[in-house]
């Protein structure tokens, strides 16, 4: 019998956020992004939003993509947090290159946005 494997479920990464949904965005995921999973962490840069690969510097800022998105052709629009949020330690998504390292990093960053990682 083969095993399903489900992936992650939009927003399922939200513990809390401010009230009148204050916390999310629309952002731009930016061409050539690929596929981005919901949850998955993600660094501003030229063109929009892409998934976070290295330590994020001190002039971008983070979001964390709430729905799943082909960004591979074309731009595309999604909702994010981008700032006051509690979200699960767990259910975050990082690019594959992330070290623990770097991850430690991101999550630091996300804080200093107001998003706690618990």
């Amino acid at each position: 019998m083969a095993i399903l494997e489900e992936g992650g479920r939009a927003t399922a990464c939200i513990l809390s956020e401010a009230s009148g949904k204050r916390s999310r965005e629309n952002i731009v995921v930016a061409e050539e992004s690929g596929i981005v999973a919901p949850n998955t962490v993600l660094v501003s840069g030229e063109g929009g939003y892409a998934p976070a690969a290295a330590a994020a510097g001190a002039n971008t800022t983070l979001a964390i993509a709430l729905y799943a998105a082909d960004a591979t052709d074309e731009d595309v629009r999604i909702a994010a947090l981008v700032r006051d949020a509690e979200v699960n330690v767990h259910t975050l998504v990082f690019a594959t290159a992330v070290t623990a390292e770097v991850r430690t990093g991101l999550i630091a960053k996300l804080a200093t946005q107001g998003i706690i990682a618990r």
